[in-house]
């Protein structure tokens, strides 16, 4: 119905963010250079849109000196979608005629000139899709794709990952697995998440669905449960959360396969990874590489974010 819309007015002062963040689909299919004009911001990095400068002091009935209206236009960008390959292409500018009200608007015209990578596509939808998700439990995570990158390029043994699959074990992944499957043709199990995480996990997927960004080629599944050990071996890379290792008394088996079968082990963070590694992994911490992460931390029931510096463990031995 907002098809043709030149101008959009969100009346969502006292909306949920996450009622808002279920626009933004439609809000980009508007036609370049359409306004948006919001009561609250838009969540994320506002995909395909520019933020042009906001208004203060517009007068309402509800509050004395007025509310602060967030004004955003319309880029004339690509809708996101995947490509042959099912992971995320980035975006670039159509060729589209701009109307002289859009080309004068120095904002717009700097905004719709960029490009933006594969990578930068995919942080941004899924912060959008987690707006629109369950809210996690506190604790901390992989939000942001270079952090990823660095995993995979580490854990990874050839330039090709068509068809690899990604065990995530433990809590903390639920962004981490969401982003991997924009980025990467690979197959996805994650084992043993809280079922508050789950529930966020799922919802930041449905999100991509309803955007036609999931490719039904390649599976995701999500299990609150604990992995079965012959559905282990078929893993490529583990990547496992050391605090759900230690509580749940989980042991690796290196010994079952040879070095030509093993998967690639990633095992995050800090202390607990290395009490993890010596206990029950098989190995001796002086067989893993050290990976130096940012990651992000929710505390006071998702209420703020903090980020921290760890260090996450790479078995050397490489399939």
């Amino acid at each position: 119905e907002w098809q043709n819309a030149t101008l959009v007015l969100l009346l969502n002062t006292f909306w949920e963010p996450a009622e808002t963040a279920q626009l933004m689909p439609a809000l980009r299919r508007l036609p370049a250079c359409a306004r948006i004009m919001s009561f609250q911001p838009l969540p994320g990095c506002h995909l395909g849109l520019a933020q042009l400068a906001f208004l203060d002091g517009v007068a309402v009935s509800w509050l004395a000196n007025g509310v602060q209206v967030y004004r955003y236009a319309t880029l004339p960008w690509e809708t996101p979608r995947l490509g042959d390959d099912g992971t995320l292409v980035g975006l670039k500018r159509q060729a589209v005629e701009l109307p002289d009200f859009c080309t004068s608007d120095v904002g717009i015209s700097k905004a719709s000139k960029t490009t933006m990578a594969g990578e930068e596509v995919a942080r941004c939808l899924v912060g959008e899709a987690a707006a629109q998700a369950p809210t996690p439990p506190d604790g901390c995570g992989i939000w942001e794709v270079a952090e990823l990158q660095k995993i995979l390029h580490a854990s990874s043994a050839n330039t090709t990952m068509a068809d690899d699959r990604f065990f995530f074990l433990g809590a903390g992944w639920h962004r981490a697995a969401l982003l991997l499957s924009l980025l990467q043709p690979v197959h996805i199990w994650i084992f043993g998440m809280p079922e508050e995480e789950a529930a966020a996990a799922y919802g930041i997927r449905q999100a991509l669905l309803e955007a036609k960004l999931g490719d039904e080629r390649r599976s995701l599944r999500i299990h609150s449960g604990g992995p079965d050990t012959n559905i282990l071996q078929q893993a490529s890379v583990m990547l496992v959360q050391a605090e759900w290792a230690l509580a749940s008394h989980w042991r690796h088996s290196p010994s079952h396969g040879d070095a030509a079968t093993l998967p690639r082990l990633v095992v995050c963070c800090g202390g607990e990874a290395l009490s993890w590694i010596e206990s029950s992994s098989g190995w001796t911490s002086t067989e893993f590489a050290e990976l130096p992460l940012r990651l992000a931390c929710l505390h006071d029931e998702g209420s703020m974010l903090n980020r921290k510096e760890s260090t996450a463990y790479v078995h050397y031995q490489i399939k």
